[in-house]
């Protein structure tokens, strides 16, 4: 995760972080595409995985909340045609699992709609949401 952040270093109401990381299956055995895309954070409330978080923020004390925008693009690996996209946005929970919206797709998801679950986890050392 990188992060366009204010002067105070910590986890703030609009900061702003991207990422790029890889999609893999059901049971985590083959990269079946990659996740990127950018949050704002709104409500940085409780302490996470980032060790950034700001100490006099605590609006909701067990989560942190961004308003984020991505997409998943599948490749030749996935039970998808390679370069199949859906984008979701909406609120996502840093800690808890959340439900954002489908707001559309390309090539096997054109004309995608509904939602997508979230769920944060830990994998090989690093911070993934299960989707």
């Amino acid at each position: 995760r990188q992060s366009a952040d204010g002067e105070d270093g910590l986890d703030s109401p609009g900061d702003v972080f991207v990422f790029s990381q890889k999609l893999w299956n059901a049971d985590r055995t083959v990269v079946v595409g990659n996740n990127a895309g950018y949050c704002i954070r709104t409500d940085p409330g409780a302490p996470d995985f980032s060790d950034t978080d700001h100490p006099t923020l605590p609006d909701d004390v067990n989560e942190n909340w961004g308003q984020c925008t991505w997409t998943l693009t599948f490749n030749a690996n996935s039970a998808y045609t390679a370069g199949s996209t859906i984008t979701v946005s909406g609120r996502e929970a840093s800690k808890t699992t959340s439900y954002v919206a489908i707001v559309g797709g390309t090539v096997d998801f054109l004309g995608a709609t509904g939602q997508l679950k979230t769920t944060p986890m830990r994998f090989d050392g690093f911070d993934y949401f299960e989707q």
